[in-house]
């Protein structure tokens, strides 16, 4: 075999060319895969199979995962109103008692008023 190998060239004057006269062993090249065998199929298919089972896996542990979350926040907005619920609740109830015992004590002392001028009068 016979390999001529064009050098670059740097002037036209020099055009230059090699000839190598060397065998190469063909054995050593790469060999190309042949057809596909029904070993190598199955283990396509195994590792496809493999594959699709990991990611269905992984979306679904995605979901859930966004599914507790927002149950979590869920739950917490709840708590939240709850508690202001709760607040809303105690402070009018304390409205309302300090509101009572403001009218009772108004109602003691204009009782206290009325019974001392009716004492002056009579």
């Amino acid at each position: 075999m016979i390999l001529i190998i064009l050098r670059p060239r740097t002037d036209e004057s020099q055009d230059v060319r090699f000839a190598v006269r060397e065998k190469y062993p063909l054995d050593s090249a790469r060999q190309l895969p042949g057809p596909a065998t029904a070993e190598r199929s199955v283990v396509v298919v195994v590792v496809v199979a493999v594959v699709v089972v990991v990611v269905v896996v992984a979306v679904v542990v995605v979901v859930v995962v966004v599914v507790v979350v927002v149950v979590v926040v869920v739950v917490a907005v709840v708590v939240v109103v709850v508690v202001v619920a709760v607040v809303v609740v105690v402070v009018v109830v304390v409205v309302v008692v300090v509101a009572a015992v403001v009218v009772a004590a108004t109602a003691a002392v204009v009782a206290v008023v009325v019974i001392v001028v009716l004492y002056l009068l009579l």
